[in-house]
């Protein structure tokens, strides 16, 4: 019994090993994978140096360490904004209703680097491209979708309305 376990734990371990490497490489399109995104999103996180010292305060924080919901949540976050456009609210949402608690969704969302503006005009620019819209309507369903006042007047004005 005790061999097959240790057999068992090994091949786990290796599958491990092997997925945890394949995660450092590059997608197809030479784009980062999750892995790279999550580091960037913690790198993020971290105070700017202010040049005043060549030496960090006794006292300076850790490094933030994201538990796994969290560093899963960005890595889907990051996903979804690679493949389309999301308000800030419409993203907690979509990681919400992908499981993730409400804490972690909105965790993932406030860690990345994101201009709401450009998903407002990316948004904007894909509503235009299968439907028809007034520039007021399509303000509207940029509202609808979560953008705000500002976020939405500006995709549908750098859309073309």
């Amino acid at each position: 019994m005790k061999s097959i376990t240790k057999g068992l734990l090994g091949a786990a371990t290796l599958t491990f090993v092997v997925i945890g490497l394949s995660a450092c490489q590059t997608t197809e399109d030479g784009g980062p994978n999750h892995a790279d995104r999550v580091v960037a999103a913690q790198d993020a996180t971290k105070p700017e140096h202010d040049g005043t010292s060549a030496k960090p305060a006794k006292d300076a924080p850790a490094k933030p360490k994201y538990t796994t919901g969290q560093t899963q949540a960005i890595a889907s976050a990051t996903d979804y904004l690679d493949n389309m456009a999301f308000s800030r609210s419409g993203l907690v949402d979509q990681l919400k209703y992908e499981q993730f608690s409400v804490a972690d969704a909105t965790f993932a969302v406030d860690h990345i680097k994101v201009d709401w503006n450009k998903q407002a005009a990316a948004s904007a620019t894909d509503y235009l491209d299968t439907q028809s819209f007034s520039h007021g309507g399509l303000v509207d369903q940029l509202k609808y979708e979560g953008f705000t006042p500002k976020q939405a007047e500006y995709g549908v004005t750098q859309a073309g309305l």
